[in-house]
């Protein structure tokens, strides 16, 4: 990914069905992850360009 992961950048990974994601960040003092599984539907992830996603504030 080429970034250094104590820049404050976020990297989220979602689950095979889409269904659930994970975000991990540096929060100054540890790495900080959170979880959120969906009981109804999928998440929708834009599009990836580069292997990155800038999502916007409607996205998160």
């Amino acid at each position: 990914m080429q970034a250094d992961p104590l820049s404050g950048a976020v990297y989220g990974f979602r689950a095979k069905p889409a269904d659930g994601e994970k975000l991990i960040y540096w929060g100054g003092t540890g790495m900080c992850l959170f979880a959120k599984r969906l009981e109804i539907g999928p998440f929708c992830w834009p599009d990836v360009q580069d292997d990155v996603i800038r999502p916007t504030a409607a996205h998160l």
